[in-house]
């Protein structure tokens, strides 16, 4: 089931995990540093400096506005991390749930309903 698309900030494999949402600093202070692996982040916004300290650890990030020339993305794609912006997502992900990312470079992403590889802590 398709529950979301945007744009790959560059070409990876498909990625599986647990969706979590991160607005604010306080958000990143109460992630569990061991489900890090396992977490893709969604954001709202691209210029998320918040994500800093988190970034490289997180298994990939979608933000549903901005683009492949956002902050957000371009600091991504130095960390090797797999990103999607601008996601257009038809139903709510609440924290947890589980979902596969499709990305090729400038093309089309999918976020799709799909296991993790581990379930959450």
């Amino acid at each position: 089931m398709i529950l979301g698309e945007g744009v790959s900030v560059f070409a990876a494999r498909p990625v599986s995990g647990r969706a979590y949402w991160f607005s604010s600093p306080a958000d990143v202070l109460l992630v569990d540093p061991k489900t890090l692996g396992e977490t893709i982040a969604f954001v709202r916004m691209p210029g998320v400096a918040f994500l800093s300290p988190i970034l490289g650890q997180l298994r990939a990030v979608v933000c549903t506005t901005g683009s492949p020339a956002s902050h957000l993305a371009l600091v991504a794609l130095q960390y090797g991390v797999p990103c999607i912006m601008g996601a257009e997502l038809h139903e709510d992900l609440p924290d947890g749930t589980a979902v596969r990312l499709e990305m090729r470079a400038g093309r089309r992403a999918r976020i799709t309903a799909g296991a993790a590889s581990r379930p959450p802590a």
